[in-house]
């Protein structure tokens, strides 16, 4: 990807972090577009087919997955390929599709009050 590779020097990351967060940003917008309509649960699973996995040039796949909420709702989670804010943010700062962010956290904060 070479219009990433322009980046990457001005990122002081390694050459995998902008591959992440493409393959992130690409896989958290077209989420949220599926949101609109409200088909939500056909936009995840359509997702992940041309996301399946750690496929080049992407670093990971839509990584959907079904948790369950304080008062037994399902809720639909993501997890990053990357975390670009990793050094800067303390955990409890992160956000909800963050690989630092544990599930009971990400259950505390999408859940129903």
């Amino acid at each position: 990807m070479p219009a990433l590779e322009g980046f990457r020097p001005r990122m002081r990351r390694c050459p995998r972090a902008p591959r992440g967060m493409v393959t992130d940003e690409l896989a958290e917008s077209l989420w949220y577009v599926g949101q609109l309509p409200g088909e939500e649960a056909r936009g995840r699973r359509e997702l992940q087919l041309p996301l399946p996995g750690v496929k080049p040039p992407y670093a990971g796949g839509a990584a959907f997955r079904m948790l369950t909420g304080r008062m037994g709702e399902p809720i639909a989670a993501c997890d990053r390929a990357s975390c670009r804010l990793f050094c800067i943010l303390r955990p409890q700062d992160t956000c909800t599709t963050c690989p630092r962010t544990c599930d009971t956290d990400r259950v505390h904060r999408l859940s129903v009050s």
